[in-house]
Order: C-alpha cells, then sequence, then structure tokens
C-alpha cells in the first residue's frame, strides 16, 4: 500500500512515497503460499525424478553398445540435465533474492 504525505507535498512540492512492510503470506494469502509451494515442492521432485530416468535411458544404450561416440554424446546430455535440475532447484531462492533486491519479502515460497 502507497501512502502519500500530502503536507510535504503542499510544503515543498514534492511527493513522499513510502510502503508499508507486507510479507510474503499477507501478499498472497494463506492458501495461494500453500499452493505455490506445493508446486514448487512438485516440480522439484518430477524434475529430479525425470533426470534420472532420461540419464538411465541416456546411459544404458550407450554402455551396452561400447561405442565411445554414443558414451560422449550420453555424457553431455546428462551434463546438461544436471545443469537445468540445478536452476530448477535453485530458482525459488534466486526470485527470493531477486525480491529482496527489489525490497519485497519472498521467503514464503520456499
Amino acid at each position: 500500500m502507497v501512502k502519500v504525505n500530502a503536507s510535504e507535498f503542499a510544503t515543498n512540492g514534492t511527493l513522499d512515497f513510502t510502503y508499508e512492510k507486507m510479507t510474503c503470506a499477507q501478499i498472497l494469502g494463506p492458501n495461494l503460499v500453500k499452493i505455490v509451494r506445493l508446486f514448487i515442492s512438485v516440480i522439484r521432485i518430477a524434475g529430479a525424478i525425470i533426470a534420472i530416468i532420461s540419464g538411465m535411458l541416456s546411459f544404458v544404450p550407450a554402455v551396452v553398445s561400447d561405442d565411445a561416440a554414443a558414451l560422449k554424446k550420453a555424457s553431455k546430455k546428462a551434463i546438461i540435465i544436471f545443469v537445468i535440475l540445478i536452476a530448477i532447484g535453485i530458482f525459488p531462492t534466486l526470485i527470493s533474492v531477486i525480491g529482496r533486491i527489489g525490497g519485497f519479502d519472498l521467503s514464503c515460497l520456499y
């Protein structure tokens, strides 16, 4: 909520905008906070499961065929999946840091 100090505007012609500090739970409400937390947890767990299965599916044929080129290709794919998994894992923390830089409390997201 923005408050405008009208008496200061009358004396020096400028407006003083001050923001009330609101917590993340106050902004989103308790039900939406639960939904966001659940969504983030599901994305993290599903991302880990998909990464493990995808890594296994790409490595098994390469190991069975004993092909060096296929193994190198599978390892590159596994590294990319690992980086994406790390990004999914730190996404809520990154959003919280960006929010704190902007002056918003987003700590209820994780």
